[in-house]
């Protein structure tokens, strides 16, 4: 159970990350970054191929105003010894549908972050990139900042519905699991200073409880 404590770290934390998002100058960011191409991760972690699909069909993530439209896309599934990394992108989006990746293996696997980025950008141009989803949201201490700390404040969020989370909100999830996930991607994946986390949207449809972060540039 997290505790109140826990959330306001949470909230420290992802008010760091925002800033170094927005502003090259502030210090001590330590999250390089992410230069390695697709095979440059497969060679320097002696990784096989991922698994991919192109298509041009992709069924949107709920409805149409809150997720991908119809448009070309690429599936990928990328297991390595305990790591996994199962996802889609398109020419404006990326979807996260599941992240395994133990804690104690910094130096043995890439950091998931750097794995989204040689996927994404293996299909299509980083700079066309303006939404990252996150597909049923599994992980412990995110799942339970959104349940216990942010929706109790809010109306029920009905199905399909959707939630766009404040600022101090926001945060608590940058500062979270699967915020820290999208923050080193984009910290990693385009100068400090040029992109940033705008909005994050809470949505909701019959397939389970989703996140959206809206990249912006600056």
């Amino acid at each position: 159970m997290l505790s109140n404590r826990d959330y306001a770290i949470f909230e420290k934390k992802g008010a760091q990350r925002r800033r170094w998002m927005e502003n090259p100058s502030e210090p001590g960011c330590y999250i390089p970054r992410a230069k390695m191409s697709l095979s440059d991760v497969m060679d320097t972690y002696e990784m096989d191929a991922p698994e991919t699909v192109r298509g041009i069909t992709l069924k949107p993530l709920s409805n149409p105003s809150e997720g991908p439209e119809l448009q070309q896309f690429q599936s990928f599934r990328w297991v390595h010894q305990e790591m996994r990394f199962d996802g889609y992108a398109t020419p404006n989006s990326l979807t996260i549908e599941m992240i395994r990746k133990p804690a104690d293996s910094y130096f043995e696997l890439p950091l998931i972050s750097e794995v989204a980025k040689a996927l994404y950008e293996d299909s299509f141009a980083l700079d066309g990139l303006e939404h990252i989803f996150v597909h049923n949201i599994h992980n412990h201490e995110t799942r339970t900042c959104l349940e216990n700390y942010i929706l109790p404040n809010h109306p029920p969020v009905p199905v399909p519905g959707s939630l766009t989370l404040n600022r101090l909100e926001s945060d608590a999830i940058l500062g979270s699991r699967i915020g820290k996930v999208v923050a080193y991607f984009v910290l990693g994946a385009f100068e400090r200073g040029t992109r940033r986390i705008e909005r994050i949207v809470f949505f909701r449809d019959k397939d389970g409880r989703h996140l959206r972060f809206d990249l912006e540039r600056i």
